[in-house]
């Protein structure tokens, strides 16, 4: 269980509440629930006063010259949630919706955003009873928030908006009552402190974090395979080649590629086929390679540097988890209130866009990968495009090459940070923003690409080891291959793969255990 109050919640807890592996409760201790309590009777206070407090009393953004008084603060909210409901696209899907009131909820709950106990409550039933608001995924600068966005969850909560519920887009009063939600009426502030904040790329990149970290394992696997049924060399994974070079994520990839190499017997070393091939000390060209070519030898190099980028944005994003990040934000306890700018996405903005080009490694070096094992020039005498039989006839893995190719080229085009499109918006008040949220998109779409290059790989490296023979192959790459075998059986002769491809992809995202 995972219990959200004014304390720090792990990353990976929200990751499992997304994915329905954990349930996240509410903490409804005495003094948590009066704190909150206070912190929002402190704002109520000083709106009697009439002091004019942004977007609460006054307008929004560039209208915040606009003082409106407490008679119109209720007003002003609903407005607020009205007009932002303008996003585009597709929507977010299930586990991105839960991931981004999640983080919400997270947020809100430190106790600085004026809001009341109730509407807390209301946001850890939604996410409880796995309510899905429909919310688009376009339409967010990254600053103030994402306000747009954040704005369909909001309008669910009182109980006006739209929610996914069997695949069908309905009201999202029917879901709410069938649930046993009673929607809230949104006092002065609460519709601004929901949608103005960064959970929704923080809840996205959190998820796209989660994959590729499922990725990089995946990646190691496959190396390990592809060195086995290329008849390749184990050396360069030697511990003491690491050592010298300290970076966390090498010595850790290196570590568990050496482990996958451990009993196969198909790999080679050049000092014994020396011995056994050079007789005469004379210039002469070698019967065998002394070492393995570039995207096999240096994985732990180029695969390490992804886990060292993950492990900074994965501490990024757990700090944007954990922050306030509305304005403005209440101190009762030294009654204040303070306008500022924790709702600009820039770490998240610039964690998803350096994790777009660290990940776009793992394309890049899988699209070597499988170029090695399809030709026949390069693959240590495994047939052309990996063919079992009546070549000619059939072509085995040649559309599938391609596919990777196309692909690669895709994750490799979107790689362009976002971040550095900020625009001026909403009367050059917000002259500069983050673009987190499109970042954060794009690293979500990059991930699921790589997940279909890995699946491909994946399904190339099974078929190249019924081709040599399981019997030679270490015993953690086959149980890797038995798993993959349980969902996508042998090529033999040429049929449709792209149903397995997409299956694969998700086993690999999903299903695969990591043994």
């Amino acid at each position: 269980m995972v219990v959200v109050k004014d304390e720090n919640v792990a990353l990976n807890d929200v990751v499992k509440v997304a994915h329905g592996k954990d349930v996240l409760e509410l903490h409804n201790g005495h003094q948590y629930v009066e704190k909150i309590k206070t912190n929002a009777l402190f704002l109520q206070e000083q709106i009697k006063k009439n002091i004019p407090v942004y977007g609460t009393t006054t307008g929004f953004g560039d209208s915040c010259r606009e003082f409106v008084g407490e008679s119109f603060a209720k007003t002003l909210q609903q407005n607020l949630i009205r007009y932002h409901q303008c996003g585009t696209g597709e929507p977010f899907s299930d586990q991105q919706a839960i991931a981004i009131m999640a983080a919400r909820l997270i947020s809100l709950a430190k106790g600085h955003s004026g809001i009341r106990y109730e509407l807390l409550q209301n946001l850890q039933q939604l996410i409880s009873k796995r309510v899905i608001p429909y919310i688009p995924q376009q339409g967010s600068v990254g600053a103030s928030g994402d306000l747009t966005p954040l704005a369909y969850i909001a309008a669910v909560m009182e109980g006006s908006g739209r929610v996914i519920e069997n695949g069908k887009v309905v009201p999202a009063q029917e879901v709410l009552r069938n649930r046993n939600i009673t929607p809230m009426e949104l006092f002065p502030k609460e519709g601004l402190a929901i949608i103005n904040g960064t959970s929704v790329m923080t809840g996205v990149l959190a998820l796209s974090l989660y994959k590729i970290r499922r990725l990089c394992s995946i990646a190691e696997k496959l190396t390990a395979i592809c060195i086995q049924v290329l008849s390749g060399k184990r050396e360069a994974f030697d511990k003491r080649i690491h050592n010298v070079k300290p970076f966390r994520g090498q010595i850790y990839t290196a570590r568990r590629i050496d482990n996958d190499l451990e009993g196969s017997t198909f790999l080679t070393d050049y000092r014994q086929e020396a011995a056994q091939n050079l007789k005469e000390n004379r210039k002469q060209l070698l019967p065998f390679a002394i070492q393995n070519v570039y995207s096999l030898r240096c994985a732990p190099q180029i695969i390490g540097v992804v886990r060292d980028s993950l492990a900074i944005a994965e501490k990024w994003t757990e700090i944007e988890l954990n922050s306030v990040t509305d304005n403005p934000l209440i101190f009762h306890e030294e009654e204040t209130i303070l306008l500022g700018g924790n709702f600009y996405g820039g770490y998240i903005a610039q964690a998803a866009d350096s994790m777009k080009i660290a990940v776009s490694h793992l394309a890049d070096l899988a699209d070597k990968q499988m170029a090695l094992l399809v030709d026949e020039k390069l693959s240590q005498m495994l047939p052309a495009n990996l063919v079992r039989s009546n070549s000619g006839i059939n072509h085995g893995f040649k559309g599938m090459q391609i596919t990777v190719s196309a692909l690669t080229a895709e994750v490799l085009r979107n790689t362009t940070a976002a971040s550095i499109f900020s625009r001026v918006t909403e009367n050059n008040n917000q002259d500069k923003v983050s673009m987190g949220t499109i970042a954060a998109r794009d690293l979500d779409h990059i991930a699921t690409l790589i997940a279909k290059i890995l699946a491909i790989q994946s399904l190339a490296a099974a078929q190249a080891i019924d081709i040599r023979g399981q019997h030679g192959i270490s015993s953690n790459s086959l149980d890797f291959y038995r798993q993959i075998r349980n969902v996508s059986p042998v090529l033999e002769d040429d049929r449709p793969m792209d149903f397995e491809i997409n299956a694969v992809a998700d086993f690999l995202l999903a299903g695969y255990e990591d043994g």
